[in-house]
């Protein structure tokens, strides 16, 4: 992700001096995957790669920047997907367009995923978000807020045709992160809750989360432990509160194979008891 691909800069005489880059980053992946739901067994060979073409510029204090995702998956032609721009000055910045998303970019949220593509993402606890980041799609295509201020910070969010606003708080304070965020619809299908809480202790990480989807409630307990400077294993256990579900639970690990690139692995069972695995190679560029 950090190697840059390709990079302009324009200097532009103004009232001071204006500098500008436009540059490529993005990963690819490859790797089999297997489901298992009522006596059925699915075996696919999965791809994907991922660019996302980044401009930025600044002038004195003030700085901004916009990006587009191309995304092709599994044989599909790749495709575009709608831009995302911000302005930054001082501790706020605003974004137009696709928002980065205001409960998407909670600490914690992404926290019960595992193997080389995260998994079937079944147990994260902002199910209902309608404002989050599509990396194929229009996303939100509104106006979001975000203020930091030492170690709390702030986002607030709405868009157009969508209906809802979002809003969050995030706190850290060294090894502890909470962050709280709602989202208020017009209709009550569209009123989200979420909570994280992290900790880490040496090699070990914890992280809680809880979700309501007007009413229907979602809990995920995470554990991750590094064995070692290259591998980490990462365990989850997360439950709904619809009737007839179990208890998920997921299992992974992953192994750096340096230079950007890893192997990861995991396997999960979702609510309704149907089973997923997937081993493969993440590439960073």
């Amino acid at each position: 992700m950090k190697k840059v691909l390709f990079a302009t800069t324009a200097l532009i005489a103004t009232a001071g001096m204006a500098a500008a880059d436009i540059n490529l980053s993005g990963y690819g992946r490859f790797g089999l995957n297997q489901t298992k739901s009522g006596g059925t067994t699915t075996s696919t060979v999965e791809n994907r790669i991922n660019v996302d073409i980044k401009g930025s510029g600044s002038n004195g204090d003030l700085s901004w920047g916009g990006k587009l995702r191309m995304r092709g998956s599994s044989g599909a032609v790749a495709t575009l997907n709608a831009p995302q721009v911000h302005l930054t000055s001082g501790n706020v910045t605003i974004y137009a367009g696709n928002l980065p998303g205001v409960l998407d970019s909670m600490p914690g949220v992404y926290a019960p995923t595992v193997g080389y593509t995260g998994g079937n993402f079944a147990n994260m606890v902002t199910a209902g978000d309608n404002l989050a980041y599509s990396s194929t799609g229009a996303g939100a295509n509104g106006v979001q807020v975000n203020y930091s201020m030492g170690d709390i910070s702030v986002a607030a969010s709405t868009a157009d045709g969508a209906g809802d606003t979002q809003f969050s708080v995030q706190y850290s304070a060294g090894a502890l992160t909470f962050a709280a965020g709602v989202q208020q619809g017009d209709v009550a299908a569209d009123d989200v809750t979420a909570i994280t809480v992290g900790y880490s202790m040496g090699d070990m990480s914890f992280t809680a989360g809880y979700g309501d989807n007007n009413g229907t409630t979602r809990n995920a307990v995470t554990v991750g432990y590094s064995v070692s400077a290259d591998t980490s294993v990462t365990v989850y256990a997360a439950n709904v509160s619809t009737a007839g579900t179990d208890t998920a639970f997921g299992l992974g690990a992953k192994h750096s194979l340096g230079g950007g690139a890893s192997l990861g692995v995991g396997f999960e069972e979702n609510t309704a008891g149907a089973q997923r695995a997937e081993i493969g190679v993440s590439l960073g560029f």
